[in-house]
C-alpha cells in the first residue's frame, strides 16, 4: 500500500482530495491547521510559517510514494494597500512553506523511488490576472517556476513533480471567505466558464491520476483545468 501525505487537507479542495484517495489503496498522512478527524489515517497540526516545526514533522515520518500540496490561502489586496506584512503572510503559507516541506522530504530522503509530487496551483498569475489579487497570482507563479527546476533536480531520486492549475472552484470555504460578493456577481461569473465552476472532486480526479502508475512519464507540467475559460478567453 502507497503512503500519500497531503500537506492542507482540511481545505475545501483539500477535503475532496482525501474522500477520492480515501476510496483508492492508499495510506493517507494529513495535515492543516488543525486536526483532522480521521478513523483510517494518521493526522498532524502542521505549521508552514515554522521551519522547525516543519523540519521536525518530517523527521517522524517513514518514507512515503507521493506528496500533495494543496494549502493555501486567499485575499485580494489592491496594489495601494499591499504590505510587507500581506507579502509575507500569502507567501509563507502558498510558497515558502510548501517549497520547504519539499526540501525537509528530499533532504531526509524521505521519498521513495517512483514518488510523484502534485502541487495545487491555479491560472491566477500563470494564464490570467485579476484586480486585487497581485500578491495571491504572484505565489502561484512563483511555484509553478519553481517546478520548472524541481522536475528536472528531483528526478535524480526518481521523483516526478506537476502541478494543476484550476480555475473558478465552487467550494463552501471560498463562499465563507467571500463575503462581499453577492450571488448575482458569482453568477454572472460562472457564465464565462464554458462549463461552469468547477468541483473539488474534479481536481482530486486528476491528483489521483498524477499519483498513480498511468502518469510515469508525466514530468515538470503545469494542467490547466478550467473547464475550456482560458479557450473562452
Amino acid at each position: 500500500m502507497k503512503t500519500i501525505l497531503i500537506v492542507g487537507a482540511n481545505s475545501g479542495v483539500g477535503k475532496g482530495i482525501v474522500q477520492k484517495l480515501s476510496n483508492l489503496d492508499y495510506q493517507l498522512i494529513l495535515t492543516g491547521t488543525k486536526f483532522i478527524e480521521t478513523e483510517n489515517h494518521s493526522s498532524y497540526i502542521l505549521n508552514l510559517k515554522d521551519d522547525e516545526n516543519i523540519k521536525s514533522f518530517v523527521n517522524q515520518l517513514d518514507k512515503i510514494d507521493g506528496v500533495v500540496l494543496t494549502a493555501g490561502i486567499i485575499e485580494q489586496i489592491p496594489l495601494k494597500f499591499i504590505s510587507r506584512e500581506a507579502l509575507y503572510n500569502l507567501f509563507d503559507i502558498n510558497f515558502f512553506g510548501p517549497l520547504l516541506v519539499l526540501k525537509e522530504l528530499s533532504k531526509q530522503k524521505k521519498l521513495n523511488q517512483g514518488a510523484s509530487i502534485v502541487a495545487i496551483s491555479s491560472i491566477a498569475g500563470n494564464k490570467f490576472g485579476s484586480i486585487g489579487n497581485t500578491i495571491y497570482a504572484s505565489t502561484k507563479a512563483a511555484f509553478d517556476g519553481a517546478i520548472k527546476c524541481l522536475a528536472l533536480e528531483l528526478t535524480k531520486q526518481k521523483v516526478r513533480i506537476n502541478s494543476i492549475q484550476p480555475g473558478m472552484l465552487d467550494t463552501e470555504m471560498w463562499k465563507a471567505e467571500n463575503t462581499t460578493i453577492d450571488s448575482e456577481t458569482l453568477n454572472k461569473d460562472a457564465l464565462r466558464y464554458p462549463l461552469g465552476y468547477g468541483k473539488p472532486k474534479d481536481v482530486a480526479n486528476l491528483v489521483a491520476f498524477l499519483l498513480s502508475e498511468e502518469s510515469t512519464y508525466i514530468n515538470g507540467s503545469a494542467i490547466v483545468l478550467d473547464g475550456g475559460f482560458s479557450v473562452a478567453y
